[in-house]
Parts: structure tokens; sequence; C-alpha cells
């Protein structure tokens, strides 16, 4: 509206209710509550092994709801129905990313001693393969690079 690339009256009506939906990732008990509206919408039943849903639940869904409503889709076009571990998106599978990660910072550790942990937990469980611990961490290659600098590790 500042810039005048949106109408100001037209703001107003469409700003009647406001909602804040915290991301995926903040709240995994709703995943297999989504997962069986996602499934009934295309007019099917996934049943989800306890392991599979561990996975789900942990996943930190950078791609939000639509990230787990195409991982439903997925798995019907696959013609899944009881859907394990195995069946799941490799990423999901192999818990890349924040929430998947293994490593834990010591409570009362700063911000800098839990990257640098995560960091070395990536390089330490991708026996030192450094293209798939960026992708591990979630973060670009170059950035990896950067923190190993930063964090004397390289």
């Amino acid at each position: 509206m500042a810039q005048g690339r949106f109408r100001e009256d037209l703001y107003y009506r469409l700003d009647v209710l406001r909602l804040n939906v915290p991301p995926l990732r903040d709240r995994p008990e709703d995943v297999p509550l989504l997962i069986d509206a996602f499934a009934a919408r295309r007019g099917a039943r996934l049943e989800v092994s306890p392991h599979a849903l561990d996975l789900l639940s942990a996943w930190h869904w950078p791609g939000n709801v639509r990230e787990l409503e195409n991982e439903v889709s997925r798995l019907i076009a696959l013609g899944v129905s009881r859907v394990s571990a195995q069946q799941l998106s490799p990423v999901i599978r192999e818990g890349r990313g924040v929430a998947g990660s293994t490593a834990a910072a010591p409570a009362g550790s700063t911000l800098e001693e839990a990257e640098r942990a995560m960091i070395e937990e990536a390089i330490r469980t991708t026996g030192g393969n450094k293209a798939r611990a960026a992708r591990q961490l979630g973060i670009p290659r170059a950035n990896l690079y950067r923190l190993l600098r930063r964090h004397g590790l390289e």
C-alpha cells in the first residue's frame, strides 16, 4: 500500500479477520489429522506405521502443509495404502534438516555452540561429505563452508 501497488480500500475490505496459523513444524500433533484429511479428499485411506508417523511428525516441513499434502498425494499415486518408513520420500525418511537432526547442544549452551554441534554432527553422520551435510542441515553448500570457516572446522 505504501508503494501504491495495492489499493488501501481493497486491503481493508479483505482484512476482516486475521488468523495466525503456526507452521506445521510447530504443531506435529496435526500431522496424522492432516494425512487423514488429504487422503480422504482423494477418496483414499492411508494406514501409517508408527515409525513412519514418527518420521513425518519429526520432519521440519519447509514447504509447510502443502509439502505434507504432496507427500500424501505421492503415496496415493503409488498405490500405497499401508505406509511404512521405506515408502516415504528420501528426505523425510533420512531425516534431513534441522528437525531431523540428532545433534543436541547441552542445556544452557549459546546459539553459536548449538550451531557448531549441529554442523559437527552433520559432518560426522555424512562421513565428511560436505554436500550431503549441507543437504542434511537444509542449507546451501556455500553457507556450510562459511560456517565451517567461522567455527574453525575446515
